[in-house]
């Protein structure tokens, strides 16, 4: 049976909001949100990936201390990143790897258990959520070891290079899966943290939810910005950067 490592890319050093990553809610660093409520996946390995640079120390300490793996690599090559740490723990070719960002507190499980169900006995597939569809925030990306080893072998921009998986679309070789939101478009909505406004727009959701925040699904977080439209409206100014993917 293969493995399923789930790896969040996360930095300090975002220009827009620095240090988003451990910006705290109600005493709560931001990451931790996303890490707690990944904890309810089943059979699967979550490993926070940053940079090997002095700014990323107190990342990397904080997970640490909180018991969290955490691996560090390349800095501007992201894709080595994952490729080093993926042979750091001796992954087979079909083991499966999950991608995130560390700027999605927000992240919901039942998303990922259906991302990876879809994918199940597809091997040579890439596969991610739809964010014609969904909110940025819930978004992940879902690729095997072999397809990461022929990107690191493979890849020749630097745009390949930093951003992990846009060598699969660009290759034609691999089919392009998208799991696509049956509840409707939600695409408008943003659920991840890239500005103040982001960050205030999340920051009053938990609030909203209270404490079973850890354990809303998807549909339950909809449920609730269908109520309190006035919160997703917080953040509807800021514009998307770097949506690579097709």
């Amino acid at each position: 049976m293969s493995q399923i490592i789930c790896v969040i890319q996360a930095r300090m050093g975002s220009e827009r909001l620095p240090g988003k990553v451990l910006k705290p809610i109600n005493d709560i660093p931001l990451l931790e949100y996303q890490l707690t409520r990944l904890r309810r996946l089943s059979n699967v390995r979550i490993i926070v990936a940053t940079s090997n640079t002095a700014k990323d120390d107190v990342l990397a300490e904080y997970c640490i201390k909180h018991s969290h793996e955490v691996y560090r690599g390349d800095e501007h090559n992201v894709l080595k990143r994952f490729y080093d740490l993926a042979m750091a723990l001796n992954l087979n070719s079909c083991d499966r790897i999950i991608r995130l960002t560390g700027d999605c507190p927000l992240v919901c499980p039942d998303l990922i258990t259906q991302l990876f169900n879809t994918h199940e006995g597809q091997p040579d597939h890439y596969l991610r959520i739809d964010t014609d569809s969904f909110p940025r925030g819930v978004d992940a990306e879902l690729f095997t070891c072999e397809m990461l080893t022929d990107a690191f072998s493979n890849a020749t921009t630097e745009y390949e290079h930093e951003h992990v998986t846009p060598y699969f679309y660009q290759s034609g070789k691999y089919s392009m899966g998208k799991l696509n939101n049956k509840l409707g478009n939600h695409s408008h909505i943003r659920l991840c943290v890239d500005e103040s406004a982001d960050f205030d727009c999340v920051t009053a959701l938990i609030n909203e939810m209270g404490d079973g925040w850890p354990d809303t699904d998807y549909k339950d977080i909809i449920a609730v910005l269908s109520d309190r439209p006035d919160i997703a409206n917080l953040n509807q100014a800021v514009e998307q950067k770097n949506a690579h993917t097709p």
